[in-house]
């Protein structure tokens, strides 16, 4: 059996009677060494030094261990204690720290820290664990860890870590739960940072994570939350086994508000969750900020900044139940994954905000969703039923989505959706990409859902690259909603100094339906070098009384067909899924008006159907000697050539092909005449004709 680093840490745990049980002063700070008498240390403000509202210790040991407890006893005039530790190794706490007073706690070991299921904080202030070598001040004072190097003790608040080491000490919480007194702050600096069946809480407070690898490095700290101001980025890790799988009930990182605000805590601020890191991994956890029922402040917002983010049957959510907004997600990266967990077949991860509408809550003044903001400079990749979604429940709207991605891509039934199930409207949803990629069931949509009165959001999307497979980008109503479809706008010209790009539908639909009681459907704009429908429809119909058709503009250089048909407008609306073959642009009303697409230029016929192209390429020299026919493994392929045009040398390049005037536009059975607008036009000969499995 494969041994994890939670196992190996496991072990050491489990043989935690055998760590020295000790808390020994180093004699830098407050006097001679000295070994305190456990198992409950009383920590003297005296054993320390005092500078203003500042008391420093230092400690040769710090070892906390199951049902031992270390108080650190100060005056009510102390705003923080800096405790660090000297001696080298590192320090576990597997029992109670606690502080009179209302001081803020720092524990400093470039060692490392090791923290276990039964530790636990009763600190009227914030908590802040760092391996750094060193605390800068506002003031230019500094406090080392390195009792041989001078420190200048500070009266002042602490802005910076530095890591002067070559390699930096893990923080790692094993089955830990930590959890601080509501509006404060819990932070974890240091190298990578483990987390295995752990939870941190912080009330209405902030949540930091930092993790600094190799060679130096500085972190800043301030209202923004950490910033590296130089190093390497390290790992943040937080891992749950499939048993122990982070809930609503127990989640991972929480900055959840309390129900109301109390007479000892009368203000709840806007909380956060930061986590900074060259890499982020979450296993079966739950990253969650919620606005309670009569919180008198907003959700806090969650912020995650790396390289390399990956989340497995992962969630981060934001939510309000209350007049408050829902906070805000934002990522920011390289690449970002969500996927599942290999024990879990089909079920992936997700990423939401919702305004949910509290039970026994008379107020009709309901908080918005949370927006969702993902910027990456390489790649977003949604598998095994992902999503990233936002939705209302009430009167308030959900959150807009913005994603920015060189290469999106979405697979196996993963979606990106805004949603309303109430009065409020859904949010817009926004995607720049290069490449942008549907299939197996994939969706991008913005709907008003059963019984709701919002309306649907707008959804536009810019990429030079869009291929939908067997999937659909939709901005809909439902039956008996009140509300309207939001406008769908979809660019192929991400850059005005380059020409459109290409659009493929195959089996896909882009529509903007109206399905409710009343309205007409929404408007399409769809722009593109080369589109490519192949059982694609683009579809703005009503069905409502008295409702009329969107408007439709589709504007293409060169539009590529297959069966050699397409359906333009008509009072029939058709059902890409009774007709996957069929290519359909139509603003159908039978109810009201329908509309009249407005296509500018279709010029081109394609006989057969168009596929895709294997991964796998021949050796192009047979082709070119013989262009009908090739053998490979005994199996014929063929390459059907038409006038003078051809494949472009590169993937990326336009296609060029003759501009052959000869659409066949063909109505089926079930439609009537009035559809057709054209009759049919005999087949271009070619040396073979034999459509792909």
């Amino acid at each position: 059996m494969k041994l994890t680093w939670y196992g190996v840490l496991a072990l050491i745990l489990s043989h935690s009677a055998e760590i020295a049980a000790e808390v020994i002063t180093d004699g830098s700070l407050g006097g001679a060494a000295q070994s305190l008498p456990g198992p409950n240390y009383a920590i003297g403000q005296s054993l320390g030094q005092t500078q203003g509202g500042n008391v420093f210790h230092s400690f040769a040991q710090f070892n906390i261990l199951t049902r031992e407890s270390a108080n650190f006893q100060v005056a009510t005039d102390i705003n923080n204690i800096f405790a660090r530790v000297t001696g080298g190794t590192s320090s576990y706490i597997d029992g109670q720290i606690s502080s009179q007073g209302y001081a803020n706690l720092w524990l400093i070991n470039p060692a490392g820290w090791m923290i276990g299921k039964n530790a636990t904080l009763n600190l009227p202030g914030a908590f802040h664990l760092t391996t750094a070598t060193d605390l800068n001040f506002k003031d230019g004072g500094h406090f080392a860890a390195d009792p041989t190097q001078s420190s200048t003790l500070s009266i002042a608040e602490p802005i910076d870590y530095q890591f002067n080491q070559n390699t930096q000490a893990t923080i790692t919480l094993d089955q830990a739960n930590l959890v601080v007194k509501e509006n404060q702050d819990l932070s974890l600096v240091g190298g990578d940072i483990k987390m295995q069946d752990a939870h941190l809480i912080a009330p209405g407070g902030t949540i930091l994570l930092g993790s600094n690898r190799g060679s130096g490095g500085k972190w800043r700290m301030d209202e923004q939350g950490l910033t590296p101001i130089s190093g390497q980025q390290g790992q943040i890790t937080i891992a749950h086994e499939l048993s122990k799988t982070a809930s609503l009930a127990s989640p991972s990182l929480s900055v959840n508000a309390p129900p109301i605000a109390n007479a000892i805590t009368p203000k709840i601020n806007t909380g956060k969750i930061q986590l900074v890191a060259e890499q982020i991994n979450l296993q079966n956890a739950l990253v969650s900020s919620l606005a309670r029922n009569l919180s008198k402040f907003p959700g806090g917002s969650i912020e995650l900044k790396g390289g390399d983010i990956e989340l497995q049957y992962s969630r981060i959510e934001t939510s309000t139940f209350g007049s408050q907004d829902a906070g805000d997600i934002t990522i920011t990266g390289r690449n970002l994954w969500l996927n599942s967990f290999n024990e879990i077949k089909g079920s992936g991860s997700n990423i939401s905000s919702d305004s949910f509408r509290p039970i026994n809550y008379d107020n009709q003044n309901y908080g918005n969703g949370g927006s969702i903001s993902i910027n990456l400079s390489g790649q977003l990749y949604l598998e095994a039923r992902s999503t990233i979604s936002a939705r209302t429940l009430g009167s308030g709207s959900s959150g807009a989505i913005q994603l920015s991605s060189p290469i999106i891509t979405l697979t196996q039934q993963s979606s990106i959706t805004t949603d309303t199930f109430g009065s409020g409207n859904s949010g817009t949803i926004s995607i720049n990409s290069h490449d942008l990629s549907l299939a197996q069931g994939s969706f991008i949509q913005s709907s008003a859902n059963l019984g709701s009165q919002g309306d649907a959001g707008y959804i536009r999307i810019n990429s030079p690259n869009i291929d939908l497979n067997q999937s659909y980008v939709l901005s809909v109503t439902s039956k008996n909603t009140s509300g309207r479809p939001g406008t769908i706008a979809i660019n192929s010209q991400a850059d005005p100094a380059t020409p459109p790009g290409n659009i493929i539908l195959y089996q896909s639909p882009i529509g903007t339906s109206n399905l409710g009681r009343q309205g007409d459907g929404g408007n399409i704009e769809v722009k593109a070098g080369n589109l490519v429908m192949n059982g694609g429809y683009i579809q703005a119909n009503s069905v409502s009384q008295g409702g009329n058709g969107g408007k439709i503009n589709v504007n293409a250089e060169r539009t590529l067909l297959s069966q050699e048909q397409l359906i333009v407008g008509g009072d029939v609306r058709l059902d890409t899924y009774a007709n996957p073959t069929l290519n359909v642009i139509q603003a159908a009303a039978p109810q009201g008006e329908s509309g009249q697409p407005n296509v500018s230029r279709v010029e081109l016929n394609i006989a057969g159907q168009l596929a895709k192209i294997d991964a796998d390429v021949v050796n192009n020299r047979p082709i070119a000697d013989d262009p009908c026919s090739v053998n490979r493994d005994q199996e014929a392929s063929s390459l059907i050539q038409s006038g003078d045009g051809g494949l472009p040398p590169n993937a990326g390049d336009p296609v060029s092909l003759p501009l052959q005037r000869h659409l066949k536009i063909k109505r089926p059975n079930n439609i009537p005449e009035s559809q057709s607008t054209n009759t049919p036009a005999p087949l271009a000969p070619h040396c073979a004709k034999q459509a792909r499995p």
